[in-house]
């Protein structure tokens, strides 16, 4: 049986800045998501007051890697965070838990197109609704 590598052992490999970097864009975007659901704001709303578009919103609670870490802690502070828990959320877990997340819906929409083209090829699709 092979034994993983420990990676809080001082010995152990240090990770790739560019994973640290997706993982911490990735617990801003899972904490502003958290945050304006809290706060009961929809996108459009958060948009309005960051002065940008609702898609770039949507791009920032996806972690998008065309919105900078920056952006994302602006928004944050601009809904009431303080710097020190936009720091708290950067060192944190939280992304591995969105990541986690975005897999299991990932592997549900794939068996659900599986299951629909496994109807259409026998024929027993359900006739639209109108």
């Amino acid at each position: 049986m092979t034994r993983l590598p420990n990676l809080y052992h001082a010995e152990a490999e240090p990770i790739d800045p560019e994973i640290m970097v997706k993982r911490a864009r990735a617990a801003l975007g899972a904490r502003l998501r958290r945050r304006r659901h809290g706060l009961a704001l929809t996108q459009v709303e958060i948009a309005e007051r960051l002065g940008t578009g609702q898609a770039r919103v949507a791009k920032m609670e996806a972690a998008h890697p065309s919105v900078s870490i920056e952006s994302v802690m602006r928004a944050l502070l601009v809904l009431g965070e303080s710097m020190a828990a936009v720091g708290a959320v950067m060192g944190s877990g939280d992304a591995n838990v969105d990541v986690r997340r975005r897999r299991a819906r990932r592997q549900k929409k794939r068996e659900q197109r599986a299951a629909r083209r496994e109807r259409d090829e026998r024929g027993t699709r359900p006739a639209p609704q109108r």
